[in-house]
C-alpha cells in the first residue's frame, strides 16, 4: 500500500495575547501539505521564551503524528473496523435483552 507523504510549511509566527488571561504567547501557524496542495492548517501556541529548537521539535512531532493518522487503511484494518462496528450494533441490541 503506498504511503501518503506530507510536508509542513510555517505560514507565520506572531506574538499574541490570550484574551481570558492576558498572557502573551507565540502563535505558530502552519500548513500541512500533500504535494503542493494544502491539506490542513493549524496553529500551535508556545510560551514566550520557547527557543527555536523546541518549536521545530514540536512541529516535527506534529507532522509525524499527522502522517501516521492520514495513511490509507490496510485491508486487514478495514475488516477489523467493520467487525468492530458490527459488534457495536450487537452490543447495543443485546443490552437489556430478556427471555
Amino acid at each position: 500500500m503506498p504511503k501518503v507523504k506530507f510536508n509542513l510549511e510555517v505560514v507565520s509566527v506572531k506574538k499574541d495575547t490570550r484574551l481570558d488571561t492576558g498572557k502573551r504567547f507565540l502563535d505558530v501557524e502552519f500548513n500541512i501539505l500533500q504535494g503542493k496542495k494544502v491539506a490542513d492548517n493549524f496553529h500551535l501556541a508556545f510560551p514566550l521564551g520557547t527557543d527555536e529548537k523546541e518549536i521545530k521539535k514540536s512541529l516535527t512531532k506534529y507532522l509525524y503524528t499527522y502522517t501516521l493518522e492520514h495513511q490509507p487503511l490496510s485491508e486487514e484494518e478495514k475488516e477489523r473496523r467493520k467487525l468492530e462496528k458490527e459488534s457495536d450494533i450487537i452490543v447495543n441490541k443485546m443490552e437489556g435483552y430478556k427471555l
